[in-house]
């Protein structure tokens, strides 16, 4: 499997790499305690190859690029929340880095209409 890079500015380019998922991250090398993910708008693509590695409830760290690329691969900031349940996370967005984070609960729903950090943190001790 390659990866191309999201970025559309002409002189970034386009660059083929490798590409694993999460998950098979994971088999090899046992599952993370923690997730740092900030892949430019392909948020929703890498959670769900992390199905498996979600199910041992890491604590997730997400930079959730609204306006800048989720909304090319057919997603919003929706489809990422909804890998973190409540019965099994404690989520808080902040719009950007050096802000409060609050509960999504608490959120503006402005928020979800742009770049966002969220932090996922698991319910497990």
């Amino acid at each position: 499997m390659y990866a191309i890079s999201a970025h559309t500015r002409p002189l970034w380019g386009r660059v083929e790499v490798p590409a694993i998922t999460i998950d098979s991250l994971s088999r090899e090398y046992g599952a993370p305690d923690v997730l740092f993910i900030d892949v430019e708008g392909y948020e929703v693509n890498v959670l769900g190859g992390a199905s498996k590695t979600l199910e041992s409830t890491p604590d997730v760290y997400v930079e959730v690029h609204v306006n800048w690329g989720l909304e090319r691969y057919g997603h919003e900031a929706r489809d990422v929340l909804s890998f973190f349940s409540p019965q099994q996370y404690t989520t808080y967005v902040c719009p950007r880095e050096g802000e409060d984070f609050v509960s999504v609960e608490d959120a503006e729903p402005s928020l979800f209409k742009r770049m966002f950090l969220l932090v996922a943190l698991s319910k497990d001790l």
